[in-house]
């Protein structure tokens, strides 16, 4: 497998989350390079990692009001690692090396969008109130988990206004089209 590296589009400008980003890279690296007998290890490095890594941004969303879509995806993965670790000890590393696959596929994704929208906020000063206020997208795609969107429609689909836009088409997914 290639290593992981952080491309340009993946360094966000604030420089703590760069470096834990670039230490998230180095430890899904070492778990891709890892033999049979370090996978569970690595894993377990990664793991303890991703617990800090973590918690200081979830502690920056906190601090500013970002959605807790953010923090719940963080506990998703958290959840995946684990249970992964778990089958290490039944000897599937089969499914470890699947997961130190995915991780990166998962981290481009996490770090271009919710990370990104994250860091932008940080480095401008920013909170949620001051999202709110602005006639623009909130930074997690219209989430459901963020105010000042409409829900009221008979067809099950939620579709998000803005205090003066009009209203835009949405996936049901909870991503909006036209923000």
């Amino acid at each position: 497998m290639a290593a992981f590296e952080l491309t340009p589009e993946l360094v966000l400008g604030h420089a703590e989350m760069d470096a834990t980003h670039e230490d998230f890279a180095a430890a899904v690296n070492a778990m891709c390079m890892a033999t049979d007998a370090d996978l569970a290890a690595t894993l377990d490095a990664l793991i303890e990692h991703c617990v800090a890594h973590f918690e200081q941004e979830n502690a920056w969303a906190e601090s500013i009001g970002f959605p807790g879509c953010h923090r719940n995806e963080h506990e998703r993965v958290l959840g995946v690692m684990r249970a992964v670790r778990s089958e290490l000890d039944k000897g599937d590393f089969g499914l470890g090396r699947r997961l130190a696959e995915e991780l990166p596929v998962w981290f481009r994704h996490h770090a271009a969008s919710m990370d990104a929208a994250l860091a932008a906020m940080l480095k401008n000063g920013l909170t949620m109130a001051d999202i709110d206020q602005a006639p623009i997208a909130s930074p997690c795609g219209g989430s459901h988990a963020c105010k000042n969107h409409d829900h009221d429609h008979e067809d099950g689909e939620h579709c998000h206004s803005h205090d003066g836009e009009a209203a835009h088409a949405c996936d049901g997914s909870g991503g909006c089209h036209g923000h």
